[in-house]
C-alpha cells in the first residue's frame, strides 16, 4: 500500500561565509518514497580518502523537481545524496525524473546520461556538461577509484588501509546523430571517428597544438567538429 508523504526543501541563505538551511514555503509531494532516494551507507570510519569529490553538501537543483535542495556527489558510487526535512542523508533514484541536477554557486551541471566507454561498455550514469555547440556536446566524468585493504608484504613494512584516490578525469563527446562515446584520447583514435574529415582535423590539430588532455583544448576540439 503506498503512502503519501511530503518533502519539503531548503532555501539558501548566504551569510559571509556560511550557508544556512531554510525550510522552503513550497513543498513536493511523492506517492512513494522509494521514487525519491534510499537511505544512505555510512564511510567506515578506517578508510582513507574520500568518495566525494567535495565532500561539503552544497545548494543545488534538480531541475523539474526541486529547485533548492542540499547535494553532494559520490564519485566512487556515481551517485549524488542530498539532505532531507527530517536531517537524514538520501540517496538520490536514478531516474529520468531527476536527470538534471545544477549546483547553484558554482554553476556545473550533472547530467544522468546513457554513454559508452572506451570498451564500447553500454553505461547509465551521471557526467559534466561541459560545453555545447550546435548539436555537438562535450562531457566529462569524474571518478575516484578505491583500493582494500593490503596486508604488510614484509616484518618491515605495515599494513596499507583501504583508500580512496582521485582518478584522472575522462571526457565524453555527442556529435551530430550520435550516442555518447568516450572522447579519443589521441588523433589516431579521432580520425577513426571522423575519417571523412581527415584532412580538415589534421591541419587544425596540428595548428591549434591540441592536447587531448587538456579541457580548454577540447572545447576548441569540439567547437571545430561542430562547424
Amino acid at each position: 500500500m503506498k503512502h503519501e508523504f511530503k518533502l519539503s526543501l531548503f532555501s539558501l541563505f548566504i551569510s559571509a561565509f556560511v550557508y544556512a538551511q531554510v525550510p522552503r514555503v513550497t513543498s513536493l509531494d511523492y506517492s512513494d518514497v522509494s521514487m525519491l532516494g534510499r537511505q544512505y551507507s555510512k564511510q567506515p570510519s578506517d578508510v582513507k580518502g574520500s568518495p566525494y569529490i567535495n565532500k561539503v553538501f552544497a545548494p543545488g537543483k534538480v531541475v523539474n523537481a526541486a529547485d533548492n535542495v542540499f547535494l553532494r556527489y559520490n564519485a566512487y558510487d556515481d551517485a549524488f545524496e542530498f539532505i532531507s526535512q527530517k536531517n537524514d542523508t538520501l540517496v538520490l533514484s536514478k531516474t529520468e525524473a531527476y536527470s538534471d541536477i545544477i549546483f547553484t554557486g558554482s554553476k556545473i551541471n550533472y547530467r544522468l546520461v546513457n554513454y559508452t566507454d572506451k570498451n564500447d561498455k553500454p553505461t547509465k550514469g551521471y557526467l559534466i556538461q561541459l560545453h555545447q555547440k550546435n548539436d555537438f556536446i562535450l562531457y566529462k566524468k569524474q571518478k575516484i577509484n578505491y583500493a582494500s585493504a593490503r596486508p604488510a608484504v614484509s616484518s618491515y613494512a605495515e599494513d596499507l588501509p583501504a583508500e580512496y584516490t582521485i582518478a584522472a578525469d575522462v571526457f565524453y563527446l555527442k556529435g551530430k546523430d550520435q550516442d555518447i562515446f568516450e572522447f579519443p584520447t589521441n588523433k589516431k583514435g579521432l580520425l577513426k571517428r571522423y575519417p571523412d574529415r581527415k584532412e580538415a582535423i589534421e591541419t587544425f590539430l596540428k595548428q591549434n597544438k591540441i592536447n587531448f588532455n587538456s579541457e580548454a583544448d577540447l572545447i576548441k576540439l569540439t567547437d571545430f567538429l561542430a562547424t
